[in-house]
């Protein structure tokens, strides 16, 4: 008679231990990278791109390259945590700094993923060169680099703050006169034939005083910058007498002559030099 053989009993408990770790080992790594995952966009959440910053006006340049300009500035990171409490009086101390930046009037959050930046840029009014550099000029006389090869080719040209001395504090004084000056008189340059705004000093008599020339190099005493004190015309004065002087004469030219604005008593004709 044949005799039954009954297969050792199997080790349950081992044999469901093997499962479980083996599990463990596949599920782990994947809680793991779901978790990093989560976390990521938990922190994307406070965090903004320069892409999402929008300024209340046009720069002068590529929007990207602008800010691109600011971060380095700042030494900002390549996001923005909005949960820094000094995130937004930082953004504005950057943009202020930057040069063709006028004004700063805000910055704020307006959004979950957006700044929003309220400024200011500035225009160039002229240009000047100084060795062999030219210069744009804005109203209040701050010195700009061109962001082109040909950006300004058309403003009217500052001269006489070219010398080794024109950094003086008095000098730059007179630069942002030069600057306003060129901004107030935007609407009358071209129809007058300007082609330049001279800063004339007489050194040994200690007097300065702006005069403007036009592309026939007739000068036009404009203002006193330093000398004898005398009351002078207002802008709109001075404006109103050279623009009635050409409508009798055609233009501002006077060849040999100098004209001069700034007496009380009316538009002077003498002779130049």
């Amino acid at each position: 008679m044949a005799r039954l053989v009954t297969p050792p009993p199997t080790n349950g408990a081992a044999e469901w231990g093997k499962r479980l770790a083996y599990l463990a080992c596949v599920l782990v790594p994947i809680l793991l990278l779901v978790v990093l995952v989560l976390n990521e966009r938990d922190t994307s959440k406070d965090r903004v791109s320069w892409e999402d910053i929008t300024l209340s006006a046009t720069p002068p340049m590529v929007k990207a390259d602008f800010l691109r300009e600011v971060k380095a500035a700042g030494r900002f990171s390549e996001t923005l945590d909005v949960h820094d409490p000094q995130l937004l009086e930082k953004l504005q101390q950057a943009v202020q700094r930057h040069d063709w930046v006028q004004e700063v009037s805000r910055v704020a959050l307006v959004g979950p993923h957006t700044i929003n930046i309220d400024l200011t840029f500035r225009t160039p009014v002229a240009k000047m060169q100084r060795g062999t550099q030219t210069h744009l000029v804005d109203r209040f006389g701050k010195l700009l680099l061109p962001l082109t090869p040909y950006q300004g080719s058309s403003l009217v040209t500052l001269v006489g703050w070219g010398e080794r001395n024109s950094t003086d504090a008095e000098s730059m004084k007179w630069l942002g006169q030069a600057g306003e000056l060129a901004f107030q008189l935007q609407a009358d340059l071209a129809s007058w034939n300007i082609d330049s705004i001279h800063l004339v000093r007489e050194v040994p008599l200690d007097m300065a005083d702006l005069r403007l020339r036009t592309k026939n190099s007739t000068f036009i005493i404009w203002q006193t910058l330093k000398g004898p004190s005398q009351e002078e015309p207002s802008l709109i004065e001075k404006q109103s007498r050279l623009r009635i002087y050409k409508e009798r004469s055609g233009s501002l030219d006077s060849p040999g002559q100098l004209l001069d604005v700034r007496n009380k008593d009316g538009l002077q004709r003498r002779p130049a030099g």
